[in-house]
């Protein structure tokens, strides 16, 4: 996400790990589901329930779905765009990256030149 306005707003990547959530792990995102995982987890704390027994009740299920999204879920990737200008180090055309911080100016020449803005 990011800061916009003072308010959050989804990245692009943030958009597509979203969609991977909702198709791969629609527990996860279930309003039902996390309410009555929340009151388990009370349950937990003042001890009318072992946590093993949560976890387990949990985990089974949910490692199925991760197997299962190992297998079929693609790896995202975002390509570069062209930026439209030329490095100022080497003359080779800019690109936009996404990096963890969001988008950023890169030399295509990389790792030749690590130029970026």
């Amino acid at each position: 996400v990011r800061l916009a306005a003072k308010r959050f707003e989804p990245t692009e990547l943030g958009e597509i790990v979203n969609k991977l959530i909702i198709e791969y792990f629609p527990d996860i995102v279930n309003v039902t589901f996390t309410a009555e995982m929340e009151g388990r987890l009370d349950d937990v704390e003042v001890g009318k329930e072992q946590w093993q027994r949560v976890i387990d009740a949990f985990y089974k299920p949910f490692s199925k779905e991760v197997a299962k999204a190992e297998e079929e879920m693609e790896k995202i990737q975002i390509k570069d765009e062209p930026a439209g200008f030329d490095c100022e180090v080497c003359g080779s055309p800019m690109v936009i990256k996404l990096g963890r911080f969001g988008k950023f100016y890169a030399c295509s020449n990389f790792p030749d030149c690590r130029h970026t803005q």
